[in-house]
């Protein structure tokens, strides 16, 4: 009888490759083996969403600038406030999948800090492991900051909302010398076409 439930066991593990078999040694003058059955969860065998050929709109909207509030305006030649509402539209294209990541080419233009319109190009990459949050940074060419010497700009996020659904960006940017302190950014990232 024992044997016959070690072959039902054995059996049922060849059926289902991801269980794990577990037994339970005897004791002196105890029954034999019990064999149990464990089932992975459902999470393990869901593959991880990839972004390849996904197109997304992304909503720019505010800031936040943090420490210092104003800047010296050369053009109005007096301290001015930072700009905080920051309107502007972007296109995202999915690469797919690099490792853990996915990467993604973006563009767009929106009302930067100190008024100018900015426009940008980047790639970018973020973490796929977690549906519901996810960090990534993107780098690439900035305009519209007339005392950067160098229009790049490596900018790092965090993605708070769904993977392949709208979600969050909330983007923390680096000071730029003599212009604009640690500021927060947000976006909206908006899919478009089915998930």
């Amino acid at each position: 009888m024992n044997q016959a439930i070690v072959a039902t066991a054995m059996f049922m593990q060849t059926l289902n490759p991801v269980a794990q078999q577990v037994t339970v040694e005897p004791a002196d003058n105890k029954p034999a083996p019990i064999v149990q059955t464990v089932q992975a969860g459902d999470d393990d065998k869901k593959p991880k969403p990839d972004n390849k050929g996904k197109l997304s709109l992304v909503f720019s909207g505010a800031a936040y600038h943090f420490g210092q509030r104003e800047y010296w305006d050369s053009e109005r030649g007096g301290m001015r406030h930072f700009n905080e509402i920051n309107p502007g539209i972007g296109v995202e294209y999915g690469l797919g999948k690099l490792g853990p990541f996915n990467t993604y080419l973006t563009a767009g233009v929106y009302k930067n800090s100190v008024y100018h319109t900015s426009k940008y190009v980047a790639a970018g990459i973020e973490t796929n492991g977690s549906k519901f949050l996810g960090a990534g940074i993107e780098g690439g060419l900035l305009t519209g900051y007339p005392d950067m010497k160098v229009p790049i700009a490596a900018i790092p996020y965090v993605r708070v909302g769904d993977a392949e659904g709208v979600n969050l960006k909330v983007n923390v940017i680096p000071p730029i010398k003599n212009l604009t302190p640690m500021t927060v950014g947000l976006q909206v990232r908006v899919p478009l076409g089915p998930k």
